[in-house]
């Protein structure tokens, strides 16, 4: 029987760990579900340097050794996993120092005292699919849903990618549960898969999203117990009732591209009347500046930049600091944007100079042509 949907329960896929840890390529063809179900119990034997941490000792063995990857590719996936889980602006200065003095045998002695949450990295292995080029098929690999497809200009591609996203998810939501835990009908599903759950989905037992919870707090709600299948004698979840009533109450990303068009603000471009400062439905027809910043989302913050096209823009507004940046269809430009940004995500943008401050984590340019682009 299918989980009754409590209103109050929100339910969303996170964008972090698809736009900041995953490599926009196929992944390697050993990272299928065969090969990860056996990381977890592997790393278990190896005591302490195992589980709950995974230290880059094991992990380069597991990688080089029995996945047959690179070093250079090993450790890039530990960096991936340490972009989604950002550490304190001292403590990511402090090991960026000691990536760039030290090389050879001390760069090696470096990476052997780094560690990430065991569960939660084999999960960002698996979310590595999502940019999987499968022929046959295209409801989760493929940006378009036909091929051959006329681009349309309208903002389709931008908010494609959050419901590829939430497709992800919610067609192998039961993949991600097993690679982590073998046998859960047997025995339900542990509440450390519960916790490493959250590095995809989180959510909010309110209508105004002001308070983010993470998905095993959520769980572990008195009054969604029964809904979520928690059995108390084995402090576990039933493995079919878990995976329904995400389901269920599984909905678009309100911190997202489709959330900041609909309820976001436009903040004023160079020459445009005041009177637009806050406009409140955006229009994707023309030139804008989108923020969703007035809503209180803390550190999800998303800025918009679209259709912009032979203008020149200079922006150091508080409002943009430590925010997501995503720039789309600006066309002979001059974009300088020197506020500190989280990432920025530059897509089908041509024959325009790009001046931004410093980024905290990835930069990502897709599909643009004749751009020149500096960061601080």
């Amino acid at each position: 029987m299918e989980p009754q949907k409590t209103e109050s329960i929100r339910l969303w896929v996170r964008s972090e760990p698809f736009e900041l840890g995953t490599l926009p390529l196929s992944p390697h063809s050993k990272l299928i579900p065969k090969y990860l179900k056996r990381i977890v119990p592997y790393a278990k034997g190896q005591g302490e340097s195992g589980f709950p941490e995974l230290s880059y000792s094991v992990w380069r063995h597991i990688a080089c050794n029995k996945l047959q990857l690179t070093e250079d590719l090993a450790w890039l996936y530990f960096e991936q996993y340490n972009l989604v889980h950002l550490k304190k602006a001292p403590e990511r200065i402090e090991l960026d120092k000691m990536k760039l003095g030290y090389s050879g045998e001390l760069a090696d002695l470096t990476r052997k005292t780094q560690s990430v949450d065991l569960l939660r990295f084999v999960l960002l292995l698996f979310v590595q699919h999502i940019h999987k080029v499968n022929l046959c098929t295209s409801s989760t690999s493929s940006l378009w849903e036909e091929w051959p497809v006329e681009t349309k200009r309208d903002l389709s591609p931008i908010m494609s990618e959050e419901q590829k996203q939430l497709n992800f998810v919610w067609s192998r939501l039961e993949e991600m549960i097993e690679i982590l835990q073998d046998n859960c009908d047997d025995i339900g599903v542990e509440g450390e898969v519960v916790d490493a759950l959250g590095l995809v989905i989180e959510g909010s037992s309110g209508f105004d999203n002001s308070s983010v919870v993470p998905l095993k707090g959520l769980t572990s709600q008195n009054e969604n117990h029964a809904a979520a299948g928690y059995l108390k004698a084995t402090q576990s979840y039933c493995f079919k009732k878990l995976t329904n009533w995400i389901k269920v109450h599984l909905v678009s990303n309100p911190f997202g591209v489709q959330y900041c068009l609909t309820q976001g603000r436009r903040l004023s471009l160079l020459g445009q009347d005041k009177r637009t400062r806050e406009d409140k439905i955006i229009s994707p027809k023309s030139s804008f500046m989108a923020t969703n910043v007035h809503l209180n989302v803390g550190s999800k913050k998303l800025v918009i930049l679209s259709e912009i096209c032979k203008r020149t823009l200079a922006q150091n507004s508080k409002t943009l600091h430590g925010s997501t940046l995503k720039l789309y269809r600006c066309h002979y430009c001059y974009l300088y944007l020197f506020p500190p940004f989280r990432a920025v995500t530059v897509n089908n943008c041509k024959g325009t100079t790009l001046v931004l401050g410093p980024v905290a984590t990835t930069l990502h340019i897709t599909n643009s042509k004749k751009l020149d682009c500096h960061s601080c």
